[in-house]
């Protein structure tokens, strides 16, 4: 058989015939492959962890989740000023729940679960006053936990000193 015999056989229209419930099992295979990917994507967290964290960070020059930090971070500095001792203590909580969300974008959800364990894996290097954010987060889970908790202005304005620091080191606000 010469070369265009075997290409004349394999353009023949009675091969094609026959090929053609083959061709459309693998079509209807491919695309419900395809469906199946889309899906996962979709529905699971690894679009999320792999390529969205970077794609913020690099489009926007910024850590993940830092805009919402700033924005929480904004309407508490806004008000600081006439807050009651309740007023701090949910601006402490919300400031706390919006520098975990920064704290997700350092430490990928991959390595660690908590809030205190993304904290104990970052160093003095990435955040200076990383010990006294460990301290202010047990009193801010302290608040949590105990509504009566007892803060004065001062303890209020000390925390909040301390996550606008770590905010202003991790280039956020």
């Amino acid at each position: 058989m010469s070369l265009e015999e075997i290409i004349n056989f394999l353009l023949s229209p009675e091969l094609q015939q026959k090929l053609f419930w083959l061709k459309s099992l693998c079509f209807f295979i491919s695309f419900l492959c395809f469906a199946f990917l889309v899906f996962f994507l979709l529905k699971t967290r690894w679009l999320k962890l792999f390529i969205l964290f970077d794609l913020e960070n690099f489009l926007f020059l910024k850590v993940y989740g830092g805009r919402g930090a700033a924005r929480c971070w904004r309407k508490i500095s806004k008000k600081m000023n006439r807050f009651s001792e309740k007023d701090f203590k949910k601006a402490i909580l919300a400031i706390d729940k919006a520098f975990g969300k920064v704290l997700v974008g350092l430490v990928p959800l991959a390595q660690t679960k908590t809030f205190e364990d993304r904290l104990n894996t970052l160093t003095e290097a990435t955040i200076p006053n990383i010990k006294e954010l460990r301290k202010v987060h047990q009193l801010a889970r302290e608040i949590a936990k105990n509504p009566n908790y007892q803060l004065t202005k001062e303890e209020g304005k000390k925390i909040l000193a301390e996550y606008e620091k770590a905010l202003k080191e991790l280039e956020i606000i």
